[in-house]
């Protein structure tokens, strides 16, 4: 799992992956930058915990931290989408796909044209 960096709505996320005094995978923490550019703005928003993984999933990656509730949507090693809800400290798979056969994609809804060639 690692570390990684992501944004979602006008927010800045870092997850860094915990691990237990014999180094095996604890799960992760995630840090939100609450106001863009303020070093002293970055929060923790989640720690979560491996033992509120789904059953037989050890690899989680953030993918989109849903501004309204502060949910975290997030992709399995093999693919599924997993919704951390921490108003109940719970994690459950809203989308179980079949071996690796899923890729996530971000949309981003835009009026900008995307500028193709050399300008």
């Amino acid at each position: 799992m690692g570390t990684g960096v992501g944004t979602t709505g006008d927010r800045l996320f870092f997850h860094t992956s915990c691990i237990d005094h014999l180094n095996h995978p604890a799960g992760f923490t995630i840090w939100v930058m609450m106001e863009y550019g303020v070093d002293q703005s970055w929060t923790i928003l989640a720690k979560i915990r491996l033992e509120i993984f789904p059953p037989y999933v050890i690899r989680l990656k953030p993918i989109s931290i849903m501004e309204e509730d502060d949910e975290v949507l997030m992709e399995s090693s093999k693919g599924d989408l997993i919704l951390y809800i921490p108003e109940q400290d719970i994690c459950r798979i809203v989308l179980n796909t079949p071996a690796r056969n899923a890729q996530v994609v971000m949309y981003v809804e835009t009026l900008v044209l995307p500028v193709i060639g050399s300008g």
